[in-house]
């Protein structure tokens, strides 16, 4: 008899908030596919947009406790009406100024051109940030 440690997946906070971020980078995918912008898209496209995105991006995720359970279930509607929510408010937002997002994560730990992440602390020590802006 071969005994293994049974594998325990948990959904963490943190999960939610990546899960949540990676959707919102899918949706913007998705309307800019689909020739669709903030201005212009009506509310039954942007929440289709939402919905998709959510699923995608719960696919992606390593964690397959989501898939497990009612809790989790219920976790998955409220990341539903998280985004959905979300990009509501960006979509208002957006339309009443003049300001469109080019991007909506732009990772910068790979650009070493950057003055801007390097940072000298002594003669010895130098700090290069790394990261998303989001």
């Amino acid at each position: 008899m071969q005994l293994a440690r049974r594998q325990i997946n948990e959904f963490e906070p943190v999960d939610f908030g990546s899960i949540l971020h990676d959707a919102l980078e899918r949706f913007a995918r998705q309307m800019q596919q689909a020739g669709d912008d903030w201005f212009l898209i009506t509310p039954e496209k942007q929440q289709q947009y939402a919905k998709e995105a959510i699923k995608q991006a719960i696919a992606a995720c390593k964690n397959t406790a989501l898939a497990d359970g009612e809790r989790n279930l219920y976790l998955v509607r409220r990341m539903e009406k998280v985004l959905s929510r979300t990009v509501d408010v960006l979509g208002r937002q957006i339309r009443s100024g003049s300001f469109v997002p080019e991007n909506y994560e732009v990772a910068f730990q790979y650009v070493d051109r950057l003055d801007a992440i390097h940072f000298k602390l002594s003669e010895e020590e130098r700090m290069r940030l790394r990261g998303r802006i989001d």
